[in-house]
């Protein structure tokens, strides 16, 4: 469809207090915001603000979501002191609450009325269940869906924890990084790992080992991609690397001037990235050549992904974009803040979260049908 541009859909107040969004996921349904003050706030496809979570009393650093109406649906939060579990169709009653630094976290009944953020572990009608649960010792994450009763975490203890939801107790602890394990990407039973001790890793979730690690990198690992046919990660080195995971060789290395390639995107033919010099780049997957590099905003490049044929950045200046993919050019500039924390573009939307006048605000657009032919 021939568009003339993006049209400011909704605008929603999600906290007038300040704070910072430190994740979003957008499905078809909802978009789910993390902010640092420990709650998540739910709103629908079109930025009505529904419910708000107070997952924890510190900050939230990851989240993910199940969605699926033949199943019971559920969020996964994870941050300081916190890893829980909530049902979607009964908010707000947690599953069960896995707390990091509590290595022999005791069951507890829940009851109407008690506050959904307490420690506990319970069913979404609030009958009592029984676990035993050995949590991460510090900071998640990281966390991911599996299946609709599995998930998987990652935290500053350097260690992957793979969960069962139905029983709350961890199935496997996946060891060998010696540092805070700062992302994950998972394709099918394989999942790669990036971490501040300069390694990648590959999993194996049918056998809960790894199976090669990824060395390379000089600096820090912060961001990772994986579409089942290659792994890219990226760090603070000013380099992003291409992986094959059958064998852990490095395909190619990708240098930028300078910088933390912090975001990092596989797309059917290009690799997607962003660093915090405010420079998007984009390389061939076919001989990894560069194909385009765009100086897209004036500081980091704070957020960005692309769906289809367009490109959504932030930047820590205050700026939203949207970019063409296959020519690298400027579209339009969708919003000016004073910091811009997450970006997304569905087939549908594109959806910004950032700081304006002390207050944390969503806006949604759409894009606006040509009237020329």
């Amino acid at each position: 469809m021939a568009t003339d541009g993006f049209s400011s859909l909704a605008s929603t107040v999600v906290s007038s207090q300040g704070g910072v969004v430190t994740c979003m996921k957008a499905t078809a349904k909802n978009v789910f915001l993390g902010l640092d003050n420990g709650t998540v706030s739910i709103l629908d496809a079109d930025g009505r603000s529904e419910k708000n979570l107070k997952a924890g009393q510190k900050g939230v650093w990851c989240l993910d979501v199940w969605e699926d109406e033949t199943v019971e649906e559920w969020i996964v939060v994870g941050g300081v002191d916190l890893l829980g579990v909530w049902s979607l169709r009964s908010l707000w009653v947690p599953f069960f609450s896995i707390l990091a630094g509590h290595s022999n976290c005791a069951p507890v009944m829940w009851e109407r009325g008690l506050d959904a953020s307490a420690m506990g572990v319970a069913s979404p009608d609030y009958e009592e269940k029984k676990a035993d649960l050995v949590g991460h010792t510090s900071t998640v994450r990281c966390v991911k869906t599996l299946s609709s009763t599995t998930l998987i975490s990652s935290s500053r203890d350097s260690t992957l924890r793979v969960w069962d939801i139905e029983t709350a107790t961890c199935t496997a602890v996946l060891e060998g990084h010696s540092l805070c394990v700062r992302s994950l990407a998972v394709c099918g039973d394989i999942v790669a790992s990036v971490s501040y001790d300069h390694d990648g890793r590959v999993w194996n979730l049918q056998s809960n080992k790894c199976t090669h690690v990824l060395k390379g990198h000089e600096s820090q690992v912060y961001a990772v991609d994986f579409d089942g046919k290659v792994i890219v990660t990226g760090g603070l080195d000013h380099t992003a690397r291409v992986w094959y995971p059958d064998s852990g060789s490095c395909l190619a290395v990708l240098r930028v001037d300078a910088g933390l390639v912090s975001h990092l995107q596989l797309l059917p033919n290009v690799i997607l990235g962003g660093d915090n010099t405010g420079t998007m780049h984009m390389w061939s997957l076919e001989d990894y050549s560069k194909v385009h590099t765009v100086k897209a905003h004036d500081n980091s490049v704070t957020s960005m992904r692309c769906t289809g044929s367009n490109i959504v950045t932030g930047g820590s200046d205050g700026k939203v974009k949207l970019w063409n993919l296959s020519t690298g050019t400027l579209l339009q500039e969708l919003a000016t803040s004073e910091a811009v924390w997450k970006v997304t573009i569905t087939n549908q939307h594109t959806i910004a979260v950032f700081s304006r006048s002390n207050e944390v605000v969503l806006e949604i657009w759409a894009a606006v049908a040509s009237t020329t032919e």
